[in-house]
């Protein structure tokens, strides 16, 4: 409640002011002098997940400030892509131009687009939870059609979410896509749906995903950042950043079931990254899963804020922080529901 924080967080919302104007927020601002502009492999367009992943913070910034425009900025470009329809209802390709083309026909839930969908969730969830909602509605639209569309079983039995180029799937999962178990079981436990069974089914869809993101770890030293299934489960790529998503969905559904599984899976993860990523000063990233040796000499900064911060939390039989008194941002900063 120190008020230093909140006009920091005001200023710091000023600078980045500049890259919100327009339909489509840009990537980048210099926070000196106010200049725009995009990344040099995306140029002259926004990528989905960073333009629909600004929402929550803006929201709250606003209701703690009293300044309705930066919940405006954020709320403008989700009601901008909700009069843009994609070609598949809900499924939002990666890219899209300031006046509402898509420049590809690659869906993804999860590097570029993952925490789009994620926020639609969260948001609607923040905002109170009503029925009539533009958040909600176009969040069952997006997991209705992920479900029918991108939803996989492999050969082997395990569940996936494929990526989608044109209309074909592409039979990869990315290490961030395993954020979207917690997103589901959220969802079910928030019954963002009015039917029940709608509701049951999003939480069935989570459980078998994840049991999918369990075995990347359980079948390599530590997960790879992507796996492929071709049709059986094959590293695609080798590295491994220490990424949380994962352990936020083993969080997410201990705290919706209390099946104690998913502790024990968690536990299992950590013993795996104190195991094949610790170093004398912190944990290093490793640059091949199958080769433990080939660590780089890089920590990232959401280990500590993201990783082990679901892992203390999933710990904790009475933890402070629960899904119901708070919604987590996508670098797993809590936002309080009341």
């Amino acid at each position: 409640e120190d008020k230093v924080f909140l006009d920091k967080a005001v200023a710091l919302a000023e600078r980045l002011s500049p890259a919100l104007k327009g339909n489509m927020p840009n990537s980048k601002v210099n926070l000196a002098n106010g200049v725009t502009g995009h990344h040099g492999w995306a140029p002259n367009v926004a990528i989905i997940a960073e333009v629909g992943s600004l929402q929550l913070e803006m929201a709250y910034l606003s209701k703690i400030s009293n300044q309705p425009k930066w919940n405006e900025y954020g709320e403008r470009v989700i009601k901008f892509l909700e009069g843009h329809k994609p070609q598949h209802p809900g499924l939002y390709p990666t890219m899209i131009t300031a006046n509402g083309k898509y420049t590809q026909a690659h869906v993804s839930f999860g590097a570029l687009g993952d925490s789009l969908y994620e926020y639609l969730l969260k948001m609607w969830i923040l905002k109170g939870k009503r029925d009539d909602d533009m958040y909600r509605r176009m969040y069952l639209s997006s997991i209705d059609s992920m479900t029918k569309k991108l939803l996989t079983k492999s050969t082997e039995g395990l569940w996936y979410i494929a990526e989608m180029r044109g209309n074909n799937l592409d039979h990869k999962m990315d290490h961030l896509t395993c954020f979207a178990p917690g997103m589901l079981a959220l969802g079910y436990h928030h019954r963002v749906s009015k039917d029940q069974s709608v509701n049951e089914r999003h939480l069935q869809a989570a459980k078998d995903v994840l049991e999918t993101c369990v075995q990347m770890y359980i079948r390599w030293p530590i997960s790879p950042e992507m796996v492929r299934f071709t049709p059986y489960m094959t590293m695609g790529t080798a590295t491994n950043f220490q990424r949380p998503e994962t352990v936020e969905s083993l969080f997410v559904l201990w705290q919706v079931t209390k099946d104690e599984k998913w502790r024990k899976y968690a536990w299992t993860i950590f013993q795996k990254f104190e195991r094949h990523l610790r170093v004398p000063n912190g944990y290093a990233s490793l640059n091949h899963v199958a080769d433990t040796n080939s660590k780089s000499d890089k920590m990232e900064s959401f280990l500590l804020a993201e990783t082990f911060k679901y892992l203390y939390l999933l710990f904790q039989d009475d933890p402070a922080i629960t899904v119901d008194t708070y919604v987590f941002n996508t670098e797993a900063h809590p936002l309080p529901l009341k």
